[in-house]
């Protein structure tokens, strides 16, 4: 009752300022709160479509879609709300975002390259390209595309976890020094996966033996690449998938303007 009394609230708010992007993003919560996962999303996507979308956002929808697991239906709506507005950034982002966790990295590319210039300030669209690359072979662009990630003026813990993947056997302490900063920036958030934190201590641990003992490789239950992955878990596919990135998704922070790295 206390929820449904809130959303009642939200609206009211909404009746007036139906634009207001805070209130917008409280009704999502209060929609999740009350289990209602579909409206949730949909909510969402009223959101990401609309003027006031703000960085992150796309993050957080893509979090929704993957732990709902409806991935599937979600390629074929946004498909389908490109043909109707072929201007719209959201559609094409969201339908490569979800053809990389269907491992179709190359078809993936082919939605995400053209917005590489409009979404400019989203650290997703920097690290699935990324990701791509570095799954294709292409560890240099993949290393890149994280750099350049990092400098962005939100920040999004899973840009030091991807490029963490990339590194472990190249700069090793450059990948401790990453996935430390990943636990560090979702300890305690509300929104944090439990699984996915739980395996990045594992990683941590497995990286610090490694750089000590001086491995050529590194084992651990690495994510990338992500096909090899893919046979390990013997074909679970996005069920396990979900688990494991929906976390890190969600939960982006502003970095100060004076672009200062978390440590």
């Amino acid at each position: 009752q206390e929820g449904e009394a809130t959303l009642k609230t939200i609206e009211r708010g909404l009746a007036e300022t139906p634009d207001e992007h805070q209130l917008m993003m409280m009704k999502v919560s209060a929609y999740r709160l009350l289990g209602q996962h579909e409206d949730a999303v949909r909510t969402m996507e009223e959101i990401v479509r609309g003027e006031h979308r703000q960085a992150g956002n796309l993050g957080m929808l893509l979090a929704m879609y993957l732990r709902g697991q409806d991935t599937e239906r979600a390629i074929e709506e946004w498909k389908s709300w490109h043909k109707k507005h072929p201007d719209d950034v959201v559609a094409p982002f969201m339908v490569g975002v979800l053809l990389h966790y269907g491992n179709e990295f190359e078809e993936s590319n082919r939605w995400l390259m053209p917005l590489k210039d409009k979404l400019h300030d989203e650290p997703r669209i920097f690290v699935y390209r990324a990701m791509n690359a570095f799954n294709m072979g292409d560890g240099k662009t993949a290393r890149e595309l994280l750099d350049a990630a990092a400098l962005l003026p939100v920040v999004d813990p899973d840009v030091y976890y991807c490029r963490a993947e990339i590194t472990r056997d190249t700069e090793r302490q450059l990948a401790i020094d990453d996935l430390g900063r990943y636990l560090a920036l979702t300890d305690g958030t509300p929104h944090a996966s439990i699984e996915k934190q739980a395996r990045v201590r594992v990683m941590y641990d497995e990286l610090l033996v490694c750089h000590a003992e001086n491995h050529e490789r590194c084992a651990g239950p690495w994510e990338h690449p992500r096909k090899a992955w893919w046979q390990e878990t013997k074909g679970i596919g996005l069920i396990a998938t979900s688990a494991l990135v929906a976390g890190g998704a969600l939960w982006l922070i502003r970095r100060r303007r004076s672009g200062e790295a978390p440590s």
